[in-house]
């Protein structure tokens, strides 16, 4: 736990009661403890929200990295892009209850349906 606890920025919080804890801190602190278990399936909803930019990337690295270790299957759901493109191999994309796009994430970024480039590339025009 020490460990994760320090790839969360939060060495030595460990004695912590979440009284204790900030919004963000909870939830950097759930994600470190979601990791222990080494599940094969993972879901994560918004495992980075609300945390600064260099903290996100952290978390999405260590999610890659547990991923990897365990072989598992992580299915995440963000807002934030730019970091979860990063460590992803896959992408499905759910426009109003319809699966509209499934792939890899090289073809997510090159996709011609228009409602996944503009999502993906954050284009303000377009049929969102």
């Amino acid at each position: 736990m020490l460990e994760r606890l320090r790839v969360v920025s939060l060495p030595g919080f460990e004695g912590r009661m979440p009284a204790g804890l900030s919004g963000g801190q909870k939830k950097r602190v759930g994600v470190a403890r979601a990791t222990i278990t080494k599940a094969e399936i993972v879901i994560y909803d918004e495992p980075a929200a609300g945390l600064d930019p260099v903290t996100s990337q952290r978390i999405f690295e260590m999610l890659r990295a547990e991923q990897r270790a365990a072989n598992a299957t992580v299915v995440m759901v963000s807002s934030d892009l730019d970091r979860l493109l990063t460590v992803t191999d896959r992408v499905g994309m759910l426009y109003k209850g319809e699966l509209i796009f499934d792939g890899t994430t090289e073809e997510a970024k090159v996709s011609s349906e228009p409602r996944v480039r503009q999502f993906v590339h954050g284009l303000t025009e377009g049929p969102l």
